[in-house]
């Protein structure tokens, strides 16, 4: 897969309403967006009285997050499940290719989560999209499947690197 393929990034949350320019300000709720353009994906933060008219069907991807306090100690952070199950499942229904390394890394992280359990793993040439990782969605008792990531370590370092900074890690 040629690196332009997946060369994409996500800004960081601007603190500020995509909708009004108000300030957003720590422990604020938010409703973070992706949306697709040409040039990538662009990220939009909202602030909770101006989510009601974003309009969805705009939108790649969406979650509600809350706006953390700077004065407070940088800590490990955390990883947002419903953040990565939505995003997972955004994914899966985008059928984009150059995305398949990034679905599949969050598949696993999925998977770490006891969110999904893995059941194997189908074997498929490379030309009808290489191999899959069958999956068990827990929390709807039904079967998923998930690219395996590759053996490509630098299109799992660039997954990585996204998946960073759409949750702002």
């Amino acid at each position: 897969m040629p690196a332009a393929a997946t060369d994409w990034s996500i800004g960081k949350a601007a603190r500020l309403c995509a909708a009004t320019g108000r300030e957003l300000k720590a422990g604020d709720v938010c409703h973070s967006a992706l949306r697709e353009g040409p040039d990538g994906f662009t990220r939009l933060d909202y602030g909770e009285e101006s989510w009601a008219g974003v309009p969805r069907d705009t939108l790649f991807s969406y979650w509600k997050t809350r706006i953390p306090d700077a004065s407070r100690p940088h800590r490990r952070p955390t990883i947002d499940t419903e953040a990565l199950y939505a995003l997972f499942h955004d994914l899966a229904a985008s059928g984009n290719p150059s995305r398949a390394c990034l679905q599949g890394v969050v598949a696993l992280l999925l998977t770490r989560r006891r969110v999904f359990r893995l059941d194997g793993i189908s074997r498929r040439p490379p030309e009808e999209g290489g191999d899959l990782l069958r999956l068990h969605d827990r929390r709807n008792n039904r079967g998923a499947e998930a690219p395996v990531p590759g053996d490509d370590p630098q299109a799992v370092a660039r997954a990585e690197e996204e998946l960073r900074a759409l949750l702002e890690m």
